[in-house]
């Protein structure tokens, strides 16, 4: 019993500081802005399948039958354009294979194909930013592979971006280098 005593004394000025805290104090996290998420659709010159496709948003329409007099309402300004991305012929990939610990670089042209090991990579579209814009390159790649039990990939990888960059395979990663 004394054993109890001497704890609960060395833990009184922990319980104490505890006490002293204003509740909901710790919970206080600094606001943060809205998320707006903007897909990244297919490349030009491919199908998208309706269920995929993102629908337009419906714009309210003003009434002016509510107050005649009241002048019409003029048209928001048009939204400042996006980042332009200018298309290339040529994507440089660098392949991993994590079973030999070697990796290559390999260009493919935009349309075409290239097999390494049990995975065929087709490219179907290269993009890059402008030069007056940050550095950096977009492909659109299929990845079939041999075994069928792997599903295949079809999507974009951003060369600047680390957690798009690299298509992870059980043996072989797959990372963009560029565009030419």
């Amino acid at each position: 019993m004394r054993g109890f005593h001497r704890a609960a004394r060395a833990g009184a000025p922990f319980l104490l500081l505890l006490l002293a805290i204003p509740a909901g104090l710790h919970a206080q996290q600094p606001a943060s802005p809205p998320i707006i998420e903007t897909p990244l659709g297919p490349p030009p010159g491919t199908t998208q399948s309706p269920s995929l496709a993102p629908s337009p948003a419906p714009s309210p329409a003003p009434s002016p039958a509510l107050n005649p007099a009241a002048p019409a309402p003029a048209s928001p300004p048009a939204p400042p354009p996006g980042p332009q991305w200018l298309p290339r012929h040529t994507a440089e990939l660098q392949i991993l294979d994590k079973v030999d610990a070697t990796h290559e670089t390999r260009d493919v042209a935009v349309g075409a194909s290239v097999t390494v090991g049990e995975i065929t990579i087709a490219v179907a579209s290269c993009l890059v930013r402008p030069p007056d814009q940050e550095r950096d390159a977009a492909v659109y790649i299929n990845v079939t592979d041999k075994n069928p039990a792997i599903a295949p990939f079809h999507g974009w990888l951003l060369a600047a971006e680390p957690s798009v960059s690299v298509f992870e395979h059980p043996i072989y990663d797959v990372r963009v280098t560029g565009c030419r």
